[in-house]
């Protein structure tokens, strides 16, 4: 991630075949430390989405029934974020929550590093 003037603010990254089953990225600083992990919190609301959504007409309701959520963990194992998926037709809401108090640099790469996830994990089923 980058501001208007072209600096660095950090990056977000996904960890390869360690999140096949339960959704992991690694947020990155501006020094290029990894200093915060998003974690999917149940993995088995993507394979009930998954499964559900094959059966013609139930698959409609799958952005009801299935709503995953995301936590976003520091180097201490505390979470310190937590993304939610709203239930609705579309399944486009998302709410975040934050359980602690964090700099504005943090504040600002977690909430980029989400908004990335999430754009990935919908590309990604």
């Amino acid at each position: 991630f980058t501001n208007s003037e072209g600096n660095e603010l950090g990056k977000v990254a996904r960890r390869g075949w360690a999140s096949i089953w339960k959704a992991r990225y690694e947020i990155y600083n501006e020094a290029n430390e990894n200093n915060l992990i998003i974690q999917e919190e149940n993995p088995w609301i993507k394979v009930g989405d998954a499964l559900l959504s094959e059966i013609p007409i139930l698959g409609l309701l799958t952005g009801y029934l299935f709503n995953p959520a995301y936590v976003v963990k520091d180097k201490n194992d505390q979470v310190i974020y937590r993304l939610k998926k709203e239930a609705s037709f579309f399944g486009r809401k998302f709410s975040l929550q934050r359980l602690s108090d964090q700099s504005e640099a943090t504040d600002i790469q977690a909430t980029l590093s989400l908004m990335m996830m999430i754009l990935l994990e919908r590309r990604r089923g």
